[in-house]
């Protein structure tokens, strides 16, 4: 028989909550057990519960979800440096953030600066909201940071890919320009970062400074040298479009740059290379959408809706038509609209089923991208 006190601890294991448990129910993909466990902990007053449970309702896209982890972060960051930073960022990405909440956003940033390094996130803030004074500060306070060693090179580049963000305000593409060649020399990420600032910004530079930082990039083996080039061909920016080379250059950097499936999916989708390949267009789009590429879930929804090169499927093209709302653009709502038309009432059941379980299944994909992304960043 096993002695008192360990059968004690062992009925303690399995039947209070416990903190480390949910995070290691978290690493292996478990989303029930860790919410579970932070659940409970949560309602017992413990505030690193309150952020955990948070992190997870922040993964479901559903508007009731995104508030309540608001107000978990909220009720958590009285105390909690990490939730403060959790709640400026939430802030921050809002796609209709009000001018107060992006003060909001601000206020908390600047407190967690020092401790999380946010200068990413509060370059954002500044660039979407014209505060030319603060930007300029916050890019003295990052050189000087990454001049003592206290700011890594990556910190740098990514401050300057949002100033070079024609999406985030007002751009800069001559700031970022000037930090990115700062760096680059043993940054090599950073040559990627000056090409694509020439893709956006062709005033920046010429077409053999943009195929030296490439050359440079690609010589660094770095696959956003190559999903950038595969672009090119795609696109036929710069260059003349190829869709054989630009499948070339996606191929090469699958697995490592999520939008290399998107496109590669969108080459087989719209028969660039002489004719559809539906399945391949599918596996690549769907792997994309799972891995964070929204727009591959309204591609998807198309091949099901039309049927180039397939049979139509409206469940399934309902299901992704769903997911592509995300995205809130006017032709993903109006196919979602169509879709949800279009839908037989006898389908609608199994139709919600697959939709709760694919957006189930993206939510541990995206705790666990989360997981590997702190980790990384906390050794910078």
């Amino acid at each position: 028989m096993l002695p008192l006190v360990a059968a004690i601890a062992l009925a303690g294991c399995s039947g209070l909550p416990d903190q480390r448990l949910a995070n290691e129910a978290l690493k292996r993909g478990d989303t029930a057990t860790a919410q579970r466990n932070y659940q409970a902990l949560s309602d017992l007053g413990y505030t690193e519960a309150q952020v955990g449970l948070a992190d997870i309702w922040m993964t479901n896209p559903d508007a009731d979800q995104l508030k309540k982890a608001e107000a978990a972060y909220r009720a958590a960051a009285k105390t909690s440096p990490r939730a403060q930073g959790r709640l400026g960022r939430l802030l921050a990405t809002k796609p209709d953030a009000t001018e107060a909440e992006l003060l909001e956003a601000q206020t908390l940033l600047e407190q967690s600066l020092g401790n999380a390094g946010y200068y990413a996130e509060l370059a954002a803030i500044y660039q979407k909201r014209g505060q030319t004074e603060q930007l300029a500060e916050l890019v003295t306070q990052l050189q000087g940071a990454y001049r003592s060693g206290a700011a890594s090179a990556k910190k740098v580049d990514g401050v300057a890919r949002v100033l070079a963000d024609p999406t985030v305000g007002t751009p800069d593409p001559e700031t970022a320009k000037s930090l990115l060649e700062n760096i680059a020399p043993g940054y090599p990420a950073a040559w990627v970062s000056l090409a694509q600032l020439l893709y956006d910004f062709p005033d920046q530079g010429d077409t053999a400074q943009l195929q030296e930082y490439l050359d440079n990039g690609r010589a660094a083996d770095l696959p956003r040298a190559e999903l950038l080039l595969g672009r090119m061909y795609y696109d036929g920016k710069w260059i003349t479009p190829d869709a054989k080379k630009a499948e070339a250059h996606f191929q090469r950097a699958v697995d490592k740059e999520v939008a290399a499936d998107y496109y590669l999916g969108q080459i087989y989708r719209r028969g660039y290379l002489g004719e559809v390949y539906p399945q391949k267009a599918l596996d690549h789009l769907l792997k994309a959408a799972r891995n964070g590429q929204n727009s591959a879930d309204f591609a998807i929804a198309q091949l099901f809706s039309q049927g180039k090169g397939t049979k139509p499927n409206l469940l399934n093209a309902y299901v992704f038509g769903q997911l592509a709302k995300v995205q809130d653009t006017p032709q993903g709502n109006e196919l979602a609209s169509q879709l949800d038309e279009q839908l037989p009432p006898e389908q609608r059941a199994e139709a919600e089923r697959l939709l709760e379980k694919e957006r189930a299944l993206r939510a541990n994909l995206l705790l666990q991208a989360q997981l590997e992304q702190e980790h990384g960043e906390e050794a910078l």
